[in-house]
């Protein structure tokens, strides 16, 4: 999961602003066809984009002019012009298509019937660099006659102009007509299989009810966006995430749909529930720490398939599994934090056997709690003015656990010395004694 984001008001603008934002404009044409345009109230030498997880707009976004060209410099995807001049505008024709990004949301996920549900934070952009005091973009969509645009829950016709920060948000442009009930808002993609999309109507809201009976209900009623695209290379897989107050899943390739198994499905659908209910304490930075919330999130599916989906060994197959797969990865690598960069996926295999661990010490308690009380209370505190950091959740669970397993879980991804090889090799162990 991404770094959660929050839409503010609706054309909220001011002279600071005005006179030093970039203003994005994205495009649908009457020919398909997609642009974003970027525009500044005085010239400048570079634009920057604010999230560069590689350097595929270097490699697919064309310019509108041979003038403009996007170079990675220190990382960062600039634009720049090619004979060194200033600018304050420059257009770009995008693919709209589906590329899995590293780390990152794609910018597109198509929908079947043409419809389109795009990631708002990949387009953010600033000039000349992007500091930490900037985090609000102006962005406005503008659609073709006859489609609908949906941002922050609210429909819009022919344009809309807004104000994103943090991670952005996913915004839909198509003539779809989303579907509300009691839950949440859906728009699920009617070439989805019929047993995914009975699958999807049916258990989402009992899962939501589920857990806002154990960590109490949302502030909003979220959207959910369900979305297919073929492919031409058989390529397939899937992507799913969360933002306040969004669930949406990306399925691509004939191969993704046909080879579903339900209660892989609805490990899935849980995983993203509960980023949901970890509401903005999930929202942990830095990086290495994100087996917190992605452990979380995954034990959570678990504790769901047994007691809503009656499952009770789909959890211990995945401990069993993800043990494994946790020692596997950091056999060359000790340092989780260095392990983890190279192999993200050990914050939901890692994370699982910790979050398993966690839990197995606060039934231990003198007073016992469970995980949701946990996070309960770690949403207390952020809520208080605390930072959604590491070291406050582990303040949080202090009470609750042992001194020596604290002080591991302190060191697990902060210390450059601390053994994690040595310290999951001992949790794997554990959790197979206890078999």
């Amino acid at each position: 999961m991404v770094k959660h984001s929050a839409l503010l008001a609706l054309l909220l603008f001011t002279p600071f602003l005005a006179a030093t934002e970039v203003v994005t404009q994205i495009e649908k044409n009457t020919q398909g066809q997609w642009w974003v345009r970027y525009s500044t109230a005085t010239p400048v030498q570079h634009l920057v984009f604010q999230r560069n997880p590689d350097d595929s707009r270097a490699k697919q976004w064309i310019a509108q002019s041979e003038l403009f060209k996007i170079q990675v410099l220190d990382g960062v995807e600039t634009v720049l012009r090619t004979d060194g001049q200033s600018f304050n505008e420059v257009s770009f024709r995008l693919p709209a298509t589906y590329s899995p990004l590293p780390k990152e949301y794609a910018a597109f996920s198509p929908f079947s019937d043409g419809g389109m549900l795009l990631h708002s934070g990949r387009f953010f952009a600033c000039a000349e660099h992007c500091g930490p005091e900037l985090n609000s973009w102006t962005l406005t969509l503008k659609a073709p006659a006859g489609e609908k645009i949906i941002v922050a829950g609210k429909l819009y016709h022919n344009e809309v102009t807004w104000q994103e920060q943090d991670s952005g948000s996913k915004v839909y442009l198509g003539k779809a007509q989303p579907l509300a009930g009691p839950d949440f808002i859906s728009l699920i993609d009617p070439a989805l299989p019929q047993a995914l999309q009975q699958q999807i109507s049916s258990q989402l809201p009992v899962l939501m009810a589920w857990f806002t009976k154990h960590m109490g209900a949302l502030d909003v009623r979220p959207a959910l966006f369900a979305s297919y695209s073929s492919t031409e290379n058989g390529s397939y897989g899937h992507q799913g995430g969360t933002l306040p107050g969004q669930i949406f899943m990306h399925w691509y390739g004939r191969t993704a749909i046909e080879q579903l198994q339900p209660e892989a499905v609805f490990w899935f659908f849980a995983h993203e529930v509960a980023h949901l209910y970890q509401r903005q304490a999930g929202a942990i930075e830095p990086p290495q720490d994100a087996w917190i919330h992605e452990g979380a999130a995954e034990y959570l599916a678990g504790v769901a398939s047994t007691e809503v989906q009656q499952n009770r060994q789909i959890l211990q197959d995945k401990l069993t599994e993800a043990g494994k797969d946790c020692v596997v990865g950091l056999e060359k690598e000790h340092n989780y934090a260095k392990a983890a960069v190279a192999n993200s996926q050990l914050h939901y295999s890692c994370g699982l056997l910790l979050n398993h661990a966690i839990n197995m010490q606060l039934q231990k308690a003198k007073q016992p709690i469970s995980l949701f009380r946990l996070w309960s209370l770690f949403n207390t505190t952020v809520q208080a003015g605390q930072s959604p950091q590491a070291s406050v959740f582990l303040d949080v669970l202090q009470p609750y656990v042992t001194k020596d397993f604290w002080l591991q879980l302190s060191a697990f991804s902060s210390q450059d010395n601390f053994d994690a090889h040595a310290f999951m090799q001992q949790l794997q162990a554990e959790n197979q004694r206890s078999l």
